[in-house]
């Protein structure tokens, strides 16, 4: 039992750790390394303050890859008054962003980490990351799912919800022992 314990401590630090990857794809903390987004089309409206990826999209920046069927980048109404140039528009302007969303057949990578779900959600306000619509987190042969997943960026703190009809699952596997 305490090596299943041990395991799992292990293992949340780690997803702690893969998280803060998240957190650099929007805000390229301390990062002199580009983000490339690629997708089908890109639509932004400064009216609204938004830029939205649509269409097979994918978003790397070092080994961080995210793919998804949309990205939508949305900036801090406060803001808006300034004026921006298609040009200068960059992701790494932090200061600016409010929100990223990612939807549909969304994929998370870094090395050996993955996380999976329909809809996931990045506030740059409360620093907290969302995985809704079958979240699953994986490293290796190791798994976990809920109903929903919360990443607290700031207190590195992860934490699984699930419900009556879907309970948080963790499934770990030691390798090497027999």
């Amino acid at each position: 039992m305490k090596i299943i314990i041990n395991r799992l401590i292990w293992i949340l630090i780690v997803l702690v750790v893969f998280v803060g990857g998240i957190e650099a794809l929007a805000q390229n903390e301390g990062k002199k390394s580009p983000i490339k987004i690629v997708s089908d089309k890109m639509v932004y409206n400064q009216n609204k303050g938004t830029v939205v990826f649509e269409g097979n999209v994918v978003a790397k920046q070092d080994e961080l890859v995210l793919r998804s069927n949309t990205l939508e980048v949305f900036f801090r109404k406060d803001k808006l008054k300034q004026k921006q140039k298609l040009a200068k528009l960059t992701i790494t302007q932090n200061k600016q962003l409010d929100k990223i969303i990612a939807s549909g057949d969304v994929v998370i990578n870094k090395a050996d980490k993955t996380a999976k779900c329909g809809l996931a959600i990045y506030d740059l306000k409360s620093k907290k990351i969302i995985l809704k619509d079958n979240p699953v987190l994986q490293q290796n042969k190791n798994e976990i799912r809920g109903e929903t997943i919360i990443f607290y960026v700031d207190k590195d703190l992860v934490e699984i919800e699930g419900n009556k009809s879907k309970r948080v699952e963790a499934i770990f596997v030691q390798e090497g022992k027999r």
